[in-house]
């Protein structure tokens, strides 16, 4: 179940990030950002979410999960946050993920 559960995470994070991607994509200005429900732990774990490496990295107990993220190759990926709530934002060529 825990494998499933981390890619359902991190395809919401994904998807997050390419919807802010193609928002005002040619302002080197532009920024964004969604609020994205996810849940509080992952098959009763406590979980955490990395960006970096053009990865999401979720460290789930002892395990960790990695989606790379392609496509997305003019964005730098930063930040992190624990499980639950997040936003995804776009800030010029910074694509991240922080708490709500």
């Amino acid at each position: 179940m825990e494998p499933q559960q981390a890619e359902i995470v991190s395809s919401k994070i994904e998807n997050a990030m390419r919807g802010l991607s193609s928002v005002d994509g040619s302002d080197e200005d532009s920024t964004g950002y969604y609020r994205v429900d996810l849940p509080e732990r992952i098959a009763g774990s406590d979980y955490s979410i990395n960006m970096r490496n053009r990865k999401v990295i979720l460290d789930v107990g002892s395990e960790s999960y990695t989606r790379s993220v392609e496509g997305l190759n003019q964005y730098t990926l930063t930040g992190s946050a624990s499980g639950g709530d997040v936003t995804v934002f776009k800030q010029r060529n910074q694509l991240g993920v922080r708490a709500r």
